[in-house]
């Protein structure tokens, strides 16, 4: 399934913003598509980590592994921060696993923002 996610939000005065589009497929692992090379040099880390962060919550809840290919990345050099790759790569796999962005949030906790998949006391989604 395809997804895309346009992270945009402003605290402080400043400015988040990354688009991240993604793939699910059968299999496991993460990959690039080639045209990426570039950008993938300068936010691997955060889209990874963000991948991995929603690959994980999906499969706590019952979701099988999928393998996720990164097909779009858009940054602003003034704007784009790893925080804001990450949080926009996690839910666009959020999203391309199945899941509904309205059981995520967005925070901005200390100086940076991070996506949360919230559960009540019970463990069930929300």
């Amino acid at each position: 399934m395809d997804s895309e996610y346009k992270m945009l939000r402003t605290k402080g005065g400043k400015t988040a913003f990354a688009i991240v589009g993604v793939t699910a497929h059968e299999g496991q692992g993460i990959r690039w598509h080639e045209s990426l090379s570039i950008v993938r040099r300068l936010y691997e880390t955060p889209v990874e980590t963000g991948i991995e962060r929603a690959l994980r919550e999906h499969m706590e809840r019952g979701g099988p592994n999928r393998s996720i290919e990164v097909t779009k990345l858009v940054e602003s050099p003034s704007d784009t921060k790893e925080d804001a790759v990450r949080c926009a790569s996690a839910l666009a796999t959020w999203k391309a696993l199945g899941h509904l962005e309205s059981e995520s949030r967005i925070v901005f906790q200390g100086e940076n923002w991070d996506v949360l998949f919230p559960r009540d006391s019970f463990g069930h989604e929300f």
